[in-house]
């Protein structure tokens, strides 16, 4: 009995782990871009114009994070000292890759290639609603954020930016309120709990087998399994959904829209910092 009951608490433990750890880089140098490796330096931080506020700067090193976002560990010199702090959530890996081959092409003669990425080779952009100052409710995901529009991709839509009935914009003058999706992890979290429970299940049943000919002493083994399976999987459902929400992210409303928003917007583009030349021919 006791095994049983240790067993139930080694699976809460691990659900309840994987939580944790699910925000937190791998710890291992990711070569970001083969033009760059792993770790940036000085000359190639001025050439690519990254981390520009950062002054003293001499390398930066890059983690990947369970999300696809980066963290960079950055050394940098203040009053004669070397110092270090870890930037989280520095950019999307995609993001980064997207910036440093658009500048390389432009210096190459190849502004093609900077600006003429295909969507699949790049990442999406968030779902949006967007309230405009008549009540009109415009929904997609969003493509890009201009000075004076956001252009949005409409829902159930391909992926053919060219076609002009797919693509529609948002005066960034008549925009009231704006929402963001969240991202919600429950049903994940349901489904890991399922399998742990599974799992316990299966152990269980293993560990305690009947273990005499008698039938009535078989029946109360059987009992006693049903028992702590019902037991373990109502633990490991309950640690799943906790899982869910703690993954989680909720919508995120703009509420009264301003250009002081437009910045924090962009991270949530499809194209943060370049348009595709398709995208540019919509006004």
């Amino acid at each position: 009995m006791k095994n049983i009951y240790f067993l139930i608490l080694t699976l809460i433990l691990i659900l309840l782990k994987a939580s944790v750890t699910s925000g937190q880089s791998n710890g291992t140098p990711i070569i970001v871009n083969p033009l760059i490796g792993d770790t940036l330096s000085l000359k190639e931080r001025d050439y690519y114009i990254l981390f520009p506020d950062i002054a003293g700067f001499q390398t930066a090193v890059f983690y990947l994070n369970p999300d696809s976002s980066l963290s960079a560990d950055v050394k940098y010199t203040l009053d004669g000292q070397q110092r270090d702090t870890l930037i989280k959530n520095y950019k999307n890996l995609e993001s980064l890759n997207y910036h440093i081959y658009a500048r390389y092409a432009l210096d190459h003669e190849h502004p093609e290639s900077a600006i003429n990425i295909q969507p699949s080779d790049y990442r999406r952009g968030s779902q949006i609603n967007i309230y405009n100052e008549g009540g009109e409710l415009i929904s997609g995901e969003l493509l890009s954020v201009r000075e004076n529009s956001l252009v949005i991709l409409k829902p159930d839509c391909d992926e053919d930016l060219t076609n002009l009935d797919c693509i529609t914009t948002a005066k960034n003058s008549e925009v009231n309120k704006l929402t963001i999706k969240g991202n919600s992890n429950l049903a994940l979290g349901l489904g890991i709990g399922l399998l742990a429970s599974l799992l316990a299940g299966a152990i269980i049943y293993a560990v305690n087998q009947p273990s005499s000919s008698n039938i009535f002493s078989n029946i109360g083994t059987t009992r006693e399994n049903l028992r702590y399976i019902g037991i373990s999987t109502g633990i490991c459902l309950a640690a799943g959904v906790l899982i869910g929400i703690l993954t989680s992210t909720p919508d995120e409303v703009v509420e009264p829209f301003t250009e002081d928003e437009l910045e924090g917007l962009s991270s949530y583009s499809r194209y943060p910092l370049f348009e595709p030349g398709r995208l540019k021919k919509i006004k």
